[in-house]
């Protein structure tokens, strides 16, 4: 695949800034990836681990910006407008686009970009956007006109970010609300509708609901049982363990209240109804 264009974006098209997970790559892989997409200048959110070797050893430029735009933020309580999404993490990070702080922190990266001969990149761990705030920041960025490019792998395409199915656009701000889904993406009429359906993709957000007990990887209720029962076997091993060590001052009914925990994540997660005493005596 032939490097592209570095040249400077023109004023009269929309700016394009790319993203990117190291995962574990190496830095000349990661290096040689960049170049392939015409990227001149890498922006990284997590532990500022190519600042020195790669402007030296491959003459991309890199600025570090976890500060005002890194992902891990705890969610604002007093909000309710990001409830739409069930992962704790990305209405953590929805919360937080709200504030001031990101506000500045994505001006100073649309300044960066737009300085940048060539493109911009945005980098974190993750390998792929959908598992990763770079999602949530690609909306935002979206939303102020950029054109957004995921890439993924060596000798493909970058993937055209796709608006989340449940963003709520007005002007350039952007919300998730519980049971919203914009009207171009419910497929109303017109030059949206084709939009509409691209998001049925990754970008869509379409399997977001599953998201959230166990990270950002999408899981199946099937899946999420069977690794919540994992969890309690293993916890129960343990717990036995113990018992074996501490002798009779422990008893059954100690380990019955500790196992009852892992009883009350399940519920919780999987909405089962609470079980009565005499059928959890029974067990």
């Amino acid at each position: 695949m032939a490097a592209a264009d570095t040249a400077q974006q023109p004023d009269d098209e929309p700016l394009t800034i790319c993203t990117v997970g190291h995962s574990s790559r190496s830095m000349d892989d990661l290096a040689a990836l960049l170049s392939e997409n015409g990227v001149t200048l890498l922006v990284d959110f997590d532990k500022d681990a190519f600042a020195a070797e790669l402007p030296k050893r491959h003459g991309c430029a890199y600025t570090w910006m976890g500060k005002p735009l890194g992902g891990l933020r705890k969610r604002d309580k007093a909000l309710t407008c990001n409830d739409g999404w069930e992962n704790a993490s990305f209405r953590g990070y929805a919360d937080y686009m709200q504030t001031p702080a990101f506000q500045q922190g994505l001006e100073e990266l649309l300044a960066a970009a737009r300085a940048t001969p060539g493109r911009a990149c945005l980098c974190c761990a993750e390998t792929v956007h959908w598992h990763c705030h770079r999602m949530l920041l690609s909306d935002a960025l979206a939303v102020r006109g950029c054109r957004v490019l995921h890439i993924i792998q060596h000798g493909k395409a970058p993937l055209p970010h796709k608006l989340t199915k449940f963003a709520k656009v007005e002007g350039e701000s952007i919300t998730y609300p519980a049971g919203y889904t914009r009207p171009d993406a419910a497929g109303a009429g017109g030059p949206s509708a084709a939009a509409a359906a691209a998001e049925e993709g990754e970008g869509g957000a379409g399997g977001q609901k599953q998201l959230g007990a166990f990270g950002f990887k999408p899981v199946s209720k099937e899946e999420r049982q069977r690794q919540l029962e994992a969890q309690q076997q293993q916890e129960q091993q343990q717990q036995g363990k113990q018992s074996g060590k501490q002798g009779k001052a422990t008893g059954g009914g100690g380990e019955g209240k500790r196992s009852g925990g892992s009883e009350g994540i399940a519920r919780y997660f999987l909405r089962q109804p609470k079980r009565s005493k005499s059928e959890e005596g029974g067990e």
